[in-house]
């Protein structure tokens, strides 16, 4: 399997992350993958890693669609696959109604269809042709890329089957997340249906899949971190019914309906052992590895680790952060 890092921005920072990313290729990392939620942008820290780099691929997953039209994003895209010398992946997605309503001011309709003629749109305009677009979500008229046919991967995120279909029709690759190694071939049947009835081969494509690994020892503070942490995504309507179609639909309605009515350490008691273990590989860094080669024997071409630690002190979070990186790296290039 081709092993990713998640630049763990937030547990770090940006200077000693963008430190411990320029290492990677030494660690045994094939893939650097940045996030745009409430940090930073995805952009600009991959232009600095390109820079730092010489083989590393190089993916953000993902942007938006919503909040930066077509013509900047295949701008942006371009502008960082000519400094990354053909090694960036652009992810694009949907998001979530929160970022994009409540923290962008814009507004969250028809996401698959957003998704498509972005996608489309995005394509047409890095071939370096003018290009106008009257879609039923997006317009621009006479636009040309200034940089010239520029190539730029794809990839797709996706939770329900719709966005995952579409992945395998129109993307070069899918991005998944918030997954577990027993539920990811049943995520991935439909994004094989789609390339399928569009008349590609699914073994042509990407998959790469975000998982979030434990830094820590186990105990009630990791406990609690990661039940908050799935209780924070699975009670997102999109994420709880993709923990449901994973095979925890009892996990993902008794949470759901706890935080609805407020019961927020019930939506916590809702997160079941095997669900916790399922979802967030922990322990040894050995043991991390040999939990993320399920995933890579489920169909994941390129698992990306996402490192979190629940250690009160920030300077052993860093610590504890850094050091599983390092043995994993290691662990995965011996």
């Amino acid at each position: 399997m081709r092993l990713g890092l998640a630049v763990p921005i937030e547990a770090l920072g940006l200077a000693e992350t963008l430190a411990v990313a320029r290492d990677a290729e030494t660690l045994g990392y094939d893939d650097l993958w940045t996030s745009e939620v409430g940090t930073v942008d995805g952009f600009a820290p991959l232009a600095a890693l390109a820079e730092a780099t010489t083989t590393t691929r190089l993916g953000l997953s993902l942007a938006p669609v919503f909040t930066r039209p077509a013509a900047l994003l295949a701008m942006s895209a371009a502008t960082l696959q000519t400094i990354a010398e053909g090694r960036f992946v652009l992810g694009l997605g949907s998001s979530s109604p929160a970022i994009v309503e409540r923290w962008m001011g814009g507004t969250y309709e028809r996401p698959l269809t957003r998704v498509r003629e972005t996608v489309e749109a995005v394509r047409a305009m890095l071939s370096g042709e003018k290009v106008t677009i009257e879609g039923e979500t997006i317009r621009s008229h006479d636009f040309r890329l200034g940089l010239g046919p520029t190539w730029v991967p794809i990839y797709i995120g996706a939770l329900g089957p719709k966005m995952s279909r579409l992945a395998g029709e129109i993307a070069d690759g899918i991005l998944l997340s918030f997954a577990t190694a027993e539920g990811a071939p049943i995520l991935l049947d439909d994004f094989r249906a789609g390339a399928r009835a569009a008349g590609r081969d699914p073994a042509d494509l990407g998959v790469q899949c975000r998982v979030t690994v434990s830094a820590d020892p186990d105990g009630p503070e990791l406990q609690t971190m990661l039940r908050r942490f799935i209780v924070g995504y699975g009670t997102v309507p999109a994420y709880n019914a993709h923990l449901a179609r994973q095979g925890f639909p009892a996990e993902a309605a008794a949470m759901a309906a706890a935080w609805a009515e407020g019961r927020r350490a019930d939506a916590l008691e809702a997160v079941s052992e095997n669900l916790l273990r399922s979802l967030i590989p922990s322990g040894s860094p050995a043991e991390c590895l040999e939990r993320l080669g399920a995933y890579a024997a489920a169909g994941i071409d390129t698992v990306t680790i996402e490192p979190v630690s629940a250690a009160p002190d920030p300077a052993e979070r860093r610590t504890r952060v850094r050091r599983l990186i390092e043995a994993i790296g290691a662990l995965h290039a011996g």
